[in-house]
């Protein structure tokens, strides 16, 4: 868990409490989270300069890394974090 918590400290990928991962790249802000938001304004109140994200992917935290590369390299993700037409 170390090295995911550093990945995202030196890619400025936030971390709420409930696990879920906020990042902003190429413009949109993404959420990444094993669970559905049933409350977006929880992430106001976890990150008071950020909107609601444009893009929510459904996927553990453990994969923060794949997932955040992938988007890096302009891969297309589906909801779940999985490349799109591989």
């Amino acid at each position: 868990m170390r090295a995911i918590e550093d990945f995202c400290d030196e890619n400025g990928i936030d971390i709420a409490e409930s696990g879920s991962c906020y990042f902003i790249l190429n413009g949109k802000k993404y959420r990444v989270s094993n669970h559905r938001s049933i409350h977006p304004e929880s992430y106001y109140k976890f990150n008071q300069s950020a909107r609601i994200p444009d893009v929510d992917i459904r996927a553990s935290k453990l994969r923060i890394v794949e997932i955040y590369n992938n988007l890096l390299n302009g891969f297309e993700l589906d909801g779940r974090g999985n490349i799109k037409n591989k």
